[in-house]
């Protein structure tokens, strides 16, 4: 009997499950994507039947619920569950979940209330329905967390900096994920000045230098830097004290910050870009321009934190499938000596580049499941005897 390693990805707009073999980490055995907003099921791999037409449309927590109990297979054993963690403090390493780093976690979530909630729903429900399986958590904010002070601190007075209001960044265990496929296909990249582009319902772009993220987009919260699907990305915070001075209140600022802006809220119509691609609508064309130009100054920043560019990389749902919005980014860089492959970029090639650019154009597809399995496994070779608490 093999046993094996269940890992749960809960993003703001997706849920990603897959099954490791331990022995066989990052080679999952199947995955699952359900996407939430078009409650549209993808599956790879050796999904079992029953997986391959449950309902969508059931509670979140039920459908994690029938995978986990379908996950072994008839030749598996489960042993650990692995949970993608968005906001994990100050921990720079993945660790085995107990009941006291479920508390703090929960602490957290104001920073991240789409993405940190919703995954520790998932986990607290596992934890209950199999108390006797370890689970262990892999946080995306690890990788940034040895970022020089000068990207990392806000011009705010001590009293408030102490009380840990510092840019955080978000999305590392993607990043860690594409320096794993550089250092394994394009190694001179890996080491040099990297411009990771995550670009998706949720999008962070960061800076890798050496292997070490130096500045990225998203600061304290997961608001911060791109616009998004249905988030505003950056914004002058005096926006805040005004529509305050109008009589907004908290709850109605949240809503507005985290479910009706970005690119929903330039459009008037969707937080899609493939739909606002597809659309004939001033606002949807508005509303991609408006994404690729902030997207270009986002990158021309982070190039300047790292002294250089020689490397970008696509990847997320938008970045490795939307040649459209690759191209509009890329040509607002061509100042940088940022030149295209219309070609190859139209067929979605992994290199993208001329040979006259002086920057490497990249498509990386996103893992950050199998970048999970992979990362657990030093614990995993020491599985505890009993449930952790």
């Amino acid at each position: 009997m093999k046993e094996i390693l269940l890992a749960f990805n809960k993003g703001s707009a997706t849920l990603k499950v897959a099954a490791y073999a331990l022995g066989e980490l990052g080679a999952p055995r199947f995955q699952l994507t359900l996407d939430m907003a078009s409650r549209q099921v993808d599956g790879r791999g050796q999904v079992p039947e029953e997986l391959q037409a449950f309902d969508p449309d059931q509670d979140i927590t039920d459908i994690v619920a029938l995978i986990a109990c379908h996950a072994a297979g008839p030749d598996g054993h489960l042993v650990a569950m692995a949970h993608r963690i968005v906001h994990g403090g100050h921990r720079q390493a993945p660790e085995w979940i107990t009941d006291a780093l479920v508390n703090d976690l929960e602490d957290l979530e104001v920073m991240c209330p789409l993405q940190q909630p919703p995954a520790l729903e998932v986990l607290c429900h596992l934890r209950e329905l199999w108390p006797e399986i370890p689970h262990l958590a892999v946080f995306d904010t690890a990788f940034h967390r040895p970022q020089p002070a000068l990207a990392a601190t806000y011009a705010l007075p001590a009293s408030v900096r102490m009380q840990g209001v510092t840019a955080q960044g978000y999305h590392g265990i993607s990043c860690q994920h594409v320096l794993r496929q550089l250092r394994a296909r394009h190694p001179l990249q890996a080491t040099g000045r990297v411009l990771v582009a995550h670009l998706g319902h949720s999008s962070t772009m960061t800076a890798v230098h050496n292997g070490r993220s130096v500045a990225t987009s998203m600061g304290f919260s997961t608001l911060d830097g791109l616009p998004m699907g249905t988030r505003c990305g950056h914004l002058d915070p005096g926006v805040l004290l005004y529509l305050l001075e109008q009589g907004w209140n908290k709850s109605r600022l949240t809503d507005l910050l985290y479910h009706q802006s970005g690119l929903l809220g330039l459009s008037g119509t969707s937080a899609c870009l493939r739909d606002l691609l597809a659309s004939d609508c001033d606002s949807a064309r508005f509303a991609v321009d408006y994404f690729c130009y902030r997207a270009a100054r986002m990158a021309a920043s982070l190039a300047c934190a790292m002294e250089g560019l020689e490397t970008i990389v696509f990847t997320g749902g938008i970045g490795e499938n939307l040649p459209e919005i690759r191209s509009n980014i890329c040509r607002r860089l061509a100042w940088l000596g940022v030149a295209l492959d219309d070609e190859a970029n139209t067929a979605g090639r992994e290199v993208l580049d001329r040979p006259e650019s002086r920057c490497r154009l990249l498509v990386v597809p996103a893992d950050e499941a199998g970048e999970i399995s992979l990362q657990c496994e030093p614990l995993l070779a020491h599985l505890p005897q009993t449930v952790l608490v």
